[in-house]
């Protein structure tokens, strides 16, 4: 086990920021942590690292507890959001210092140095000034300084957060490349969660300094336990119908299902939906707003109280000829693996 976290308890004065966080990570793994700002993230992989003092509870890396130690005994290693690199250093210096601070050899330094260049693609960058560098090549010199310390455990504070779109999807392809060729146990704390779902071999939900859920993304994405680990993966559409005699039965769809009677709801994403504006099933709708987005033609439509958000390939929008205001009719584009969610009480 790289990373064992049991009972972990953080608090700032008399705020109770981490909640008996439980977390069981693998050797080798590329793990996620995805929340909102203000969860409880960051005070994690601090605590983790040895940043922060702990309440309570026991943290062990490969196996020993490292809940009293400092730092530097802990073998890990953070990327932090605003880098922190040393602007006074070139490349080669910034991403030697630990190295340097271990009194390795000159030789074996710049041997390492090299190797860890290219593998960040920044051969030849050796004497250049940090301040010279863009965000982008800041980012990996910064990954580059962190594997130069060779960590057992690779923290990442959101590394990407500063970075534009195409800019950030470049770097995560580079991180998870690095973890591949490096096989360093990395745990990423991020609010993206496409970025979340992309890079990891699992992930974990928090909330309010609680994990909700810990699991494959494939899993938590396509059968969440309740509502809010949905919501959290991405924009859900709820339908409201119940199970009696193995036939689920709601307004927008009816199925077989071996789930015990009850009242349910149905989880249908937006790309999981379509709209009619000639047959007479499905679910009578109004739509609002029309959002295009490229590929991807975004619909938002209203059935009395409630509201429905639809994504159609824009192949698709077009044939259709809807215009805002049509009155159109809410139909599943689904026929199977469908999520049921039952209601409490």
């Amino acid at each position: 086990m790289s990373l064992s976290v049991k009972g972990l308890n953080v608090s700032y004065g008399k705020n109770h920021i981490l909640k008996d966080i439980n977390l069981e990570i693998e050797s080798g793994e590329f793990v996620s942590i995805l929340g909102k700002s203000g969860c409880g993230k960051t005070t994690l992989i601090k605590s983790i690292a040895g940043l922060l003092e702990t309440d309570n509870g026991d943290i062990g890396i490969f196996d020993k507890n490292v809940a009293g130690l400092p730092p530097e005994k802990r073998q890990t290693v953070i990327v932090f959001q605003d880098l922190r690199l040393f602007p006074h250093m070139n490349v080669e210096d910034n991403i030697a210092f630990a190295m340097k601070l271990k009194k390795m050899d000159k030789a074996v330094i710049k041997e390492k140095v090299e190797k860890l260049l290219d593998q960040v693609r920044l051969s030849g960058y050796e004497k250049r000034k940090v301040s010279r560098l863009s965000g982008g090549q800041m980012q990996r010199v910064a990954l580059a300084r962190a594997l130069g310390a060779e960590p057992k455990l690779l923290l990442l504070d959101e590394p990407f957060a500063s970075l534009d779109e195409d800019l950030r999807k470049e770097m995560g392809e580079l991180v998870r490349r690095l973890h591949r060729e490096n096989g360093i146990t990395t745990v990423m704390i991020t609010h993206d969660k496409e970025e979340a779902m992309a890079l990891s071999d699992r992930l974990a939900l928090m909330e309010e300094g609680r994990i909700l859920a810990f699991d494959s993304p494939e899993r938590l994405y396509n059968s969440p336990k309740d509502e809010k680990i949905a919501a959290m993966l991405g924009d859900v559409n709820l339908f409201c119908g119940k199970v009696e005699g193995n036939t689920f039965t709601s307004d927008i769809i009816s199925f077989k299902t071996d789930k015990k009677p009850g009242k349910y709801k149905l989880l249908l994403r937006p790309s999981e939906l379509d709209v009619d504006n000639k047959g007479e099933l499905g679910i009578k709708v109004s739509l609002k707003q029309i959002s295009f987005g490229g590929e991807i033609t975004e619909l938002i439509l209203e059935a009395e109280e409630n509201e429905y958000k639809v994504r159609l390939p824009y192949g698709e929008f077009t044939k259709a000829e809807i215009k805002n205001g049509d009155e159109l009719r809410l139909i599943s584009r689904k026929n199977n693996d469908f999520i049921l969610l039952e209601e409490e009480g």
